[in-house]
C-alpha cells in the first residue's frame, strides 16, 4: 500500500451545500464526517438511506487544494472559488471547548 502524501481532504461526487444563493462544493478533513453529511442528505432528501446508492469519493490532498483555490481563475479552475473546508466535527468541538476556557478566563 503507498503512503498519502499531505493532509487528505474528501469529497463525494454531487454532494453540495446551499447558502442564500450559492452553490458550494464542501471538502471535509475527515472521513467519518464526510459519510455522516452523505448519510444526512440522503436523508433529508426522503430516500431511504439504504437503498440509496453512495456517491463516488474523491481523496485529495489539502496542499494540492490550496494550490488549486490559490491559482484559481480560468474556466478550468472556476469551480475552486465554491469549495469550502469543512473541519472535523472533533476539532469544531475542541474549538468550542477553546472558546468556553477562554471566557471563564475572561471573567
Amino acid at each position: 500500500m503507498e503512503r498519502f502524501a499531505g493532509v487528505p481532504v474528501f469529497a463525494a461526487e454531487g454532494l453540495t451545500i446551499q447558502a442564500d444563493t450559492r452553490t458550494h462544493i464542501p471538502l471535509f478533513l475527515s472521513k467519518r464526517d464526510l459519510d455522516m453529511a452523505v448519510g444526512n442528505a440522503a436523508r433529508g432528501s426522503g430516500d431511504d438511506a439504504t437503498s440509496v446508492e453512495k456517491p463516488a469519493v474523491e481523496m485529495a490532498s489539502l496542499e494540492s487544494v490550496l494550490t488549486m483555490m490559490h491559482e484559481g481563475g480560468g474556466d478550468h479552475n472556476a469551480q475552486w472559488k465554491d469549495v469550502v473546508l469543512i473541519p472535523s466535527v472533533a476539532s469544531r468541538r475542541a474549538l468550542l471547548e477553546l472558546g468556553a476556557a477562554a471566557a471563564q478566563l475572561g471573567r
